[in-house]
């Protein structure tokens, strides 16, 4: 079996969990994780929580620090480099992605070479947030169309394949090479609902399928479901073994400059 990575996921408050996660993933054959926090505006883990799981467990757990778009200092991102994050998450921004006030935020992740993950679809209701000035209309796929033209070598994930906003995120990445997609979302959600026809209708070009990077989102209970849903997904899709392992892990590893892959 190819290197298995799942690109997106996030981990509660709970100390105890990241072991608990990769018996799972040992069960499964998934090597790798990208974990990014979310802290308590999510009642998430924070950064701190997310550093210490992947310095214990340095081979399977990839940080992705969580930079919130308007609140944080641009210094955070050197801080991320230095204590070992691999990636940056956002979410949530105060301003639309495409802000010109967030381009020194963007110039710094591209010159320190980190990949962004994006989280590009309607953003869960939270009790606080007027307190966070919430607004889904700021995350639009096409949003970071201007932002992947003015830095084109920092690597973009575009989370969650944009939903509802679907066959405007599957277009990003046939006129961006540095942007790719992940097909994140819960069992009872979006995915649920969606054929493999679908898939074949927003990702229609040549090769487009390859833009696709797995990814789960979900907590432990339902990680199992996910990935045999996408690996099925696959196969209904017809696609082959060497397109298959670039969406489970082989396209990650290129991102994440993984030696040996």
């Amino acid at each position: 079996m190819s290197l298995v990575i799942d690109a997106h996921t996030h981990f509660p408050p709970d100390p105890a969990y990241p072991e608990r996660l990769l018996k799972e993933y040992d069960r499964l054959g998934i090597d790798k994780v990208c974990v990014s926090g979310l802290g308590a505006q999510f009642n998430m883990a924070t950064n701190d929580d997310v550093e210490r799981a992947f310095k214990s467990h340095p081979d399977r757990i990839i940080g992705f620090g969580y930079f919130r778009l308007g609140r944080d200092n641009l210094r955070l991102i050197d801080r991320f480099v230095e204590r070992g994050f691999k990636g940056v998450k956002f979410t949530c921004p105060m301003h639309n992605y495409d802000d010109y006030r967030y381009d020194p935020i963007y110039a710094r992740i591209e010159e320190v070479g980190l990949p962004a993950l994006f989280h590009s679809c309607i953003i869960w209701r939270n009790p606080n947030d007027k307190e966070f000035n919430v607004s889904s209309d700021r995350v639009r796929p096409v949003l970071l169309d201007r932002v992947a033209r003015t830095f084109p070598k920092m690597q973009m994930i575009l989370a969650h394949l944009g939903m509802p906003w679907h066959s405007e995120a599957a277009e990003m990445p046939r006129f961006h090479p540095n942007l790719v997609v992940d097909l994140t979302g819960s069992m009872g959600g979006w995915r649920a609902h969606t054929p493999p026809e679908k898939f074949k209708e927003w990702f229609w070009w040549p090769r487009a399928l390859e833009t696709i990077v797995f990814g789960t989102d979900v907590f432990l209970e339902e990680v199992e479901t996910v990935y045999k849903r996408d690996r099925e997904l696959c196969r209904l899709l017809g696609l082959d073994k060497a397109v298959e392992d670039k969406i489970f892990g082989g396209t990650m590893a290129r991102i994440l400059k993984l030696v040996g892959f």
